[in-house]
């Protein structure tokens, strides 16, 4: 039986090879592209095995992480002064009334993590002033304090020939926790 299958494919591949050769070849070059496809498939396949299993090992590993919250040292959670709004407000206004810097609008937010050693307090204003005593509050308000920190500025003007600037500024007080939690 076996042989009679392959004399029967034998004949009609000659016969085929005979009377359409450009079909062969074509079809030839078609099988050829598919093993290709495929092998390339299957390395694709494989490789994307180990990396989701390399994934899921980067994962377990990192969920085992204890993660501590920064520490500061003695000296430096001394440092820092001990939380007073008040002056903060006070001093705020006083360089804004100094530079002569127009406040549009002031926000104040606590920000009380329990896992930090410090506590934060961020102050956002808006201002519509030139450039200069944007810059001149900015450097005044900077130098008042060690525990204050510039967070973000953004700034906008009306058209390119406006010397007048709409700035929202950011800023981050940062005191000591009391002993009280």
């Amino acid at each position: 039986m076996a042989a009679h299958l392959f004399r029967f494919s034998q004949f009609h591949i000659r016969r085929l090879l005979r009377t359409r050769p450009r079909f062969v070849v074509f079809f030839c070059i078609a099988a050829l592209v598919f093993v290709f496809a495929l092998i390339v498939a299957i390395q694709q396949w494989h490789a994307l095995q180990v990396a989701e299993s390399d994934l899921a090992l980067v994962l377990t590993a990192s969920k085992n992480i204890k993660r501590d919250p920064p520490a500061l040292s003695k000296s430096h959670q001394e440092a820092l002064p001990e939380f007073d709004s008040s002056f903060l407000v006070e001093s705020l206004h006083q360089v804004a009334d100094e530079t002569k810097l127009p406040v549009d609008e002031i926000s104040y937010s606590l920000e009380e993590n329990t896992t930090f050693p410090y506590i934060r307090y961020r102050v956002t204003l808006s201002a519509t002033a030139s450039y200069s005593l944007i810059k001149k509050f900015v450097q005044r308000f900077g130098l008042d304090g060690a525990n204050m920190s510039l967070d973000s500025i953004s700034c906008s003007r009306a058209g390119i020939a406006s010397v007048v600037l709409n700035c929202d500024l950011g800023f981050s007080a940062f005191y000591r926790k009391s002993v009280h939690g």
